[in-house]
């Protein structure tokens, strides 16, 4: 890399370039524009100030713009920990837009960029932007490339394959892993570690539950709405969300009811997710924990 380029801030790092799927549609058939653009730029920065107090979950350098009806991500990886804060900022602002009726489709990449005030480019860019017209479904993938090497471990824990093969972001299934941890953390210290085979499903015992129950409504309501119905890409796009939201919440019942193989890589990722927290944590509290989530997600299918 020449000395010049380094003047100018080029260097190496991770982008999301990320579509904010209907955000054309409902500017041009809304007069709050301002409105619009402001809560999703409320969205970004409230899920990055919410990984920033996460264990491990700084992200120096993060930053953010938006292009339109895109979002572009960028993140140096200036240090180890560079990667990790940036897919949890990801899977956080993924999971609060889908939340509040934004769907986003968008792709990953790392390489090299520039980003210098309003100048954003580099061939990581332009790789994150082709995959996001390969992604075609509200998900963020994932460069293939990124798949060896410092990276694997990372997105090891944060992705899943879909069933067309492509490595998808799994933000729920993140967020199942990281209230699954913070549970088990916080129960072991305030001394309320429950018995072998006590399985409360009260809602407020297991955190994250609440981001399920309105996951979950979200995509129902979008799937009975007229509106929606009529038109066969939004409808598409929630049937896909549908079948994602509800493989999430069989993986997690699959753990819980004793499926080796799921329960062993779940617990995996839980204990991935919660290295910090979990320290002198039992794994059998983290599977209580597990148990009652599952019972409290059961009936959360759509």
């Amino acid at each position: 890399m020449s000395d010049e380029h380094e003047s100018l801030g080029y260097g190496k790092g991770i982008v999301a370039f990320v579509d904010i799927l209907g955000f054309r549609e409902r500017v041009m058939q809304t007069e709050g524009n301002a409105a619009l653009i402001r809560e999703v730029w409320e969205i970004l920065q409230s899920s990055k100030s919410y990984v920033e107090d996460l264990p491990g979950g700084g992200s120096a350098g993060a930053t953010a713009c938006q292009l339109s009806n895109s979002v572009v991500l960028y993140m140096p990886m200036s240090e180890s920990e560079s990667v990790r804060a940036f897919l949890n900022w990801l899977s956080t602002f993924l999971l609060e837009s889908v939340n509040r009726g934004w769907l986003l489709r968008g792709g990953i990449a790392a390489g090299e960029m520039l980003v210098d005030g309003p100048v954003w480019f580099g061939p990581a860019m332009v790789r994150a932007r082709d995959l996001e017209r390969m992604a075609v479904w509200p998900r963020l993938i994932v460069d293939p490339k990124m798949q060896d090497g410092d990276f694997a471990d990372a997105l090891l824990n944060f992705c899943t394959v879909s069933p067309d093969g492509f490595l998808s972001l799994d933000y729920l299934g993140v967020v199942a892993a990281r209230a699954i941890s913070l549970t088990a953390a916080i129960e072991t210290r305030v001394g309320k570690v429950l018995v072998e085979g006590e399985t409360s499903c009260d809602l407020d015992s297991v955190m994250g539950i609440t981001e399920f129950i309105l996951h979950g409504d979200v995509i129902a309501m979008a799937l009975a709405d007229d509106v929606s119905a009529a038109d066969s890409r939004v409808r598409a796009r929630y049937s896909w969300m549908a079948t994602y939201h509800n493989a999430t919440i069989r993986t997690i019942c699959d753990a819980a009811g004793g499926d080796g193989q799921a329960r062993d890589s779940l617990l995996a990722r839980v204990e991935w997710h919660g290295e910090r927290e979990l320290k002198g944590v039992s794994r059998s509290a983290v599977g209580n924990v597990l148990k009652r989530m599952a019972s409290a997600v059961e009936e959360l299918q759509v």
